[in-house]
């Protein structure tokens, strides 16, 4: 006889409730895990704040105890790679350089050379010789002062030690006179004249140092007839240019604290 049988209804019902509960509970326990497919969350990473859709993450401020990962990570808190040493920043020639409005001439005047004229009349010719040098350097467009600029920023900036000595004087300024000509050459043409005062003067006005040198009948520029100097533009600052990188090298040789 089956025990439902004898019992009554509502406590048979009872029992095949509690039956089917159990039945599921052990069913549960025994069945297989099914897992997420999300990312398990590591227990050990740190906490970030919630960020408000209307900041970003380097401007929320972090919470006690959390770490700046987002602020530490920002490119514009890293430090930049490679720093170049304050004394390899590029040199520039703050004070313009003073050239003496008339030239240097020391020769025969293109009369002279020419056999129109000798004797005293050459020689007060000659005297005219600088305006003729001067008219053409006007006309020609031909600026020394950008020349001479040019030259010795290069010269400068191309010796870390050059750099190294200026700065020591910081702040000073370096301030450069010159005057440009033409010379001839003892029993040969004309050359090239050029001479360069340099002065270094600190904040206080004090000369720090200074130096002096010319280029003339020695020289690296080629040699050549006077004629050929005012031929063309780019036949004298040919000349001019081999004579003023001599020059600054001559007075940035003795460029010493």
């Amino acid at each position: 006889m089956r025990i439902s049988s004898i019992l009554p209804a509502s406590m048979g019902s009872s029992l095949f409730a509690a039956t089917l509960l159990a039945s599921v509970a052990s069913y549960a326990q025994d069945a297989p895990r099914i897992y997420s497919t999300a990312e398990p969350v590591d227990p050990f990473a740190p906490k970030l704040s919630s960020v408000p859709a209307n900041e970003t993450p380097a401007t929320v401020p972090m919470a006690s105890g959390e770490v700046g990962l987002l602020a530490a990570e920002t490119p514009a808190n890293k430090p930049p790679a490679n720093l170049s040493p304050p004394m390899l920043l590029k040199f520039t020639l703050t004070e313009p350089v003073v050239i003496q409005p008339r030239p240097f001439f020391y020769g025969s005047s293109l009369l002279a050379a020419g056999g129109l004229v000798g004797g005293l009349v050459s020689a007060a010719v000659s005297r005219d010789e600088p305006d003729r040098i001067a008219k053409f350097v006007r006309e020609q467009e031909i600026h020394f002062d950008a020349l001479v600029k040019v030259e010795f920023e290069r010269q400068m900036n191309a010796r870390a030690a050059f750099i190294e000595i200026y700065q020591a004087y910081a702040p000073a300024k370096f301030q450069l006179s010159a005057v440009y000509g033409i010379t001839s050459v003892p029993f040969s043409d004309y050359r090239p004249y050029f001479s360069i005062d340099a002065e270094l003067i600190d904040a206080r006005g004090n000369v720090r140092w200074k130096n002096r040198d010319y280029i003339g009948a020695r020289g690296k520029a080629v040699v050549m007839p006077y004629a050929d100097f005012l031929v063309s533009k780019a036949v004298f600052l040919s000349e001019f240019d081999t004579a003023i990188a001599e020059v600054v090298g001559l007075i940035l040789k003795d460029f010493r604290r």
